[in-house]
């Protein structure tokens, strides 16, 4: 079962884990701002349902968005980076 389908069923569970965020809760749960995260739901990458004129997100979508950008990083990770500065054992030594 993927982790996506895990989380859901993990948040069905516990009472206190709403099923769906307001656009506002879901940008700042997202630490983004709320024109970000309306580019992300008109280009589909999060999904929302309108409930009379109340815009609603399902945590699942935004736990899938969360999944994918974590492995999309995992995919384009860079090789590690060089510490800064001279290597260790090699000062300068002034020459004679």
């Amino acid at each position: 079962m993927s982790d996506i389908h895990l989380a859901s069923r993990q948040q069905a569970a516990d009472p206190h884990t709403p099923l769906v965020v307001a656009p506002k809760t879901a940008a700042t749960m997202l630490s983004m701002g709320l024109t970000r995260l309306y580019e992300l739901l008109n280009s589909g990458a999060l999904q929302s349902y309108y409930d009379g004129s109340s815009r609603r997100i399902p945590m699942s979508s935004i736990t899938a968005y969360i999944q994918r950008k974590l492995e999309a990083t995992k995919a384009t990770e860079a090789p590690a980076r060089r510490k800064r500065g001279r290597p260790k054992g090699s000062k300068n030594k002034p020459k004679p």
